[in-house]
């Protein structure tokens, strides 16, 4: 990501970040304006929005991270949406969000085998490897619980290093049983 960004154009690092740190998919991304944006009570920026997927049934809540908010910061401040064309017009199509990623990943040399819609693994890998619940997950990319545990299985890579989560969950589990099971004493050790 790193790399794409500090040879491709502004305009199109900024559709590789808002899909990276969103997880949106490129209809959403591309519709994604200031008015989506709202703050929180606790003082920080949140994207809420319906998903096209859904039909607009089911909402996204996505905080805004401090590399998209930099981002955002940095927009022009006439400009509405979130990701423009080089000519600072919205998208026409959710496809040529994607085009233009690829275009600038075969011109600046990035492996072909990565593709846009790689960001949205990326943002579920981050928020699994956060310990974001399944709840979590579904709030933050706009699916129905019942659709949440395939889309983990396609998206979330495997992470070897989530084991070390795994087992201090597991043992933390048992400490809690064990000293639930533990008999009290009083203050004469009794």
């Amino acid at each position: 990501m790193d790399h794409f960004l500090q040879h491709a154009p502004v305009y199109a690092g900024r559709v590789l970040i808002a899909a990276a740190e969103t997880g949106l998919r490129p209809g959403d991304l591309r519709d994604l304006t200031r008015a989506d944006i709202e703050q929180t009570a606790a003082g920080q920026s949140r994207i809420i929005l319906r998903t096209q997927k859904s039909n607009r049934r089911n909402y996204a809540s996505i905080p805004v991270t401090p590399r998209l908010r930099a981002m955002i910061d940095a927009l022009p401040a006439a400009q509405h949406h979130i990701v423009v064309r080089d000519d600072g017009q919205p998208f026409k199509t959710a496809n040529a969000l994607g085009a233009l990623i690829h275009h600038w990943r075969d011109e600046i040399g990035i492996r072909k085998e990565l593709h846009f819609y790689d960001c949205r693994s990326t943002a579920v890998t981050r928020l699994v490897r956060a310990g974001c619940n399944i709840g979590e997950l579904v709030g933050h990319m706009g699916w129905s619980l019942a659709y949440a545990a395939q889309m983990l299985s396609r998206y979330a890579a495997i992470d070897p290093d989530m084991t070390d989560g795994i087992l201090d969950k597991v043992l933390s589990a048992e400490l809690r049983r064990a000293a639930l099971a533990a008999p009290v004493q009083n203050e004469d050790g009794e």
